[in-house]
């Protein structure tokens, strides 16, 4: 039987998302701290950390929203998806494309993220039927590498600092 990655929401993906902006809150009250909550520092350090904050908790919930409630299995021959109501089985050679839309840390596979919403990347799957699908990196931070697993499909990349999914209706 060949090796099929499982992808869905956990409590893990969720934190692994939300890590750079739980780190840097820590950072920004040891420094609030440091400096004994003096209000220019309390003012300026709070802006900083909502301008990292809001725009990752968008993409957060745009992502949560479009996946919800699935489980996907990738191996190399298709992707398999599964939902509350129904399963849809689509093979590898039925799929024209996959685009993905990331940010240029994981476009160089690179673990270091300055900004929350480096987090976030998802893959636009065009199918040869002109349907298309699409998965975020909620259902997995490494979902790159698990739909780089099939056989015989051309990958594009879209490199951007935001990938909300509004990109995928250009």
């Amino acid at each position: 039987m060949e090796d099929r990655d499982k992808l869905r929401f956990s409590l893990r993906n969720h934190f692994d998302a939300l890590s750079p902006s739980l780190f840097f809150a820590v950072v920004f009250f040891s420094i609030i701290v440091w400096e004994r909550f003096d209000r220019t520092a309390v003012i300026i350090l709070s802006i900083g950390y909502l301008v990292d904050l809001v725009p990752a908790l968008i993409l957060h919930f745009e992502y949560w929203v479009k996946n919800r409630g699935q489980v996907v299995f990738i191996d190399e021959v298709e992707i398999a998806i599964k939902d509350r109501s129904n399963e849809r089985v689509i093979k590898a050679h039925d799929i024209r494309k996959i685009t993905l839309h990331q940010t240029p840390s994981h476009s160089k596979n690179s673990g270091m993220r300055f900004f929350t919403i480096g987090s976030y990347y998802f893959a636009h799957i065009y199918l040869r039927n002109g349907e298309d699908l699409i998965l975020t990196s909620l259902l997995s931070p490494r979902l790159k590498a698990s739909l780089r697993k099939l056989k015989g499909v051309y990958f594009d990349e879209d490199v951007s600092l935001y990938n909300n999914l509004y990109r995928a209706l250009d």
